[in-house]
C-alpha cells in the first residue's frame, strides 16, 4: 500500500467509493476523484479485479466484509497504516422507532455501567 500522511499522497491512485458515504466531501474538497459504486461488494469487486487501487472503509468492517465475500483471497488485501480518518462511534435511533427515547436511555445507562460511571 502507498504511504499516505496527506490527502496529495493519494492523488495518482484509483480510488473507489460508495455513493452517499461519509468521505465524499473530504475526496471532493482535496480535488481527489472518486469511481462510484453501489454497495461495499462492488467497491471490493473493483479492489479485487484491479480496477481500484484503494477503497475507503472503516478497517473492522473492511475486513469483516472481505472475510464474507473473498475469504480464500484475504492476502492479497492490505491496509494502509494511517487511517483516512479517527471518530468516535455514534448510536443513531430513528425517532419513529417505537419507544426510541426509552431505548436511548436504556443504551446510556448500560454504556456507563461499561466505563464504570453508574
Amino acid at each position: 500500500p502507498p504511504e499516505f500522511n496527506q490527502f496529495s499522497d493519494l492523488e495518482n491512485y484509483i480510488i473507489g467509493g460508495i455513493r452517499g458515504y461519509w468521505y465524499d466531501s473530504i475526496f471532493k474538497k482535496e480535488s481527489i476523484p472518486l469511481y462510484y459504486v453501489n454497495s461495499e461488494k462492488q467497491s471490493f469487486m473493483m479492489l479485487r479485479r484491479e480496477r481500484v487501487d484503494l477503497v475507503p472503509m472503516d478497517e473492522r468492517v473492511g475486513w469483516h466484509l472481505l472475510g464474507q465475500f473473498f475469504p480464500q483471497d484475504l492476502h492479497l488485501f492490505k491496509t494502509l497504516d494511517k487511517p483516512l480518518n479517527r471518530s468516535d462511534l455514534c448510536l443513531m435511533v430513528s425517532r419513529a422507532y417505537p419507544d426510541a427515547k426509552n431505548l436511548l436511555k436504556q443504551f446510556d445507562l448500560a454504556l456507563k455501567k461499561i466505563k464504570g460511571k453508574r
